[in-house]
C-alpha cells in the first residue's frame, strides 16, 4: 500500500480506522497480530481496520513518525485519536 492509498482509506471511511503497523519478523508483533486480528473480527461493523507491513510501507511508516513496531493508530475523520506503540494486552487494546 502506498501513503496516498492509506491516507485516501483513512480520510474517506465513514467509520474509525484502526492502522497496525507491523512486520513479519517482529516477536511482539506476531504475539498481538492474533490479538488485533480478533478485535478487528469482532468490530467490523464499526471500525475500519488496516493492517501496514511497515517493511513494505516506508513512505507511510516515514509519514506517521513510526519509531516502533507493533505501532497502532486510531483516525476519526482522518484525525489522529489515538496511538500506542509496543506490545499490549487485549485490554489495553480494547481502550
Amino acid at each position: 500500500m502506498n501513503q496516498s492509498d492509506c491516507q485516501k482509506r483513512i480520510n474517506q471511511s465513514e467509520k474509525p480506522v484502526i492502522v497496525d503497523f507491523w512486520a513479519p519478523w517482529c516477536g511482539p508483533c506476531r504475539v498481538t497480530k492474533p490479538v488485533i486480528e480478533k478485535i478487528a473480527r469482532e468490530f467490523s461493523s464499526a471500525i475500519e481496520f488496516l493492517p501496514i507491513n511497515a517493511d513494505e510501507s516506508g513512505e507511510i511508516v516515514r509519514k506517521f513518525r513510526i519509531l516502533g513496531i507493533p505501532t497502532v493508530m486510531a483516525f476519526t475523520e482522518g484525525k489522529v485519536a489515538a496511538r500506542i506503540t509496543g506490545a499490549q494486552s487485549e485490554e489495553n487494546y480494547r481502550h
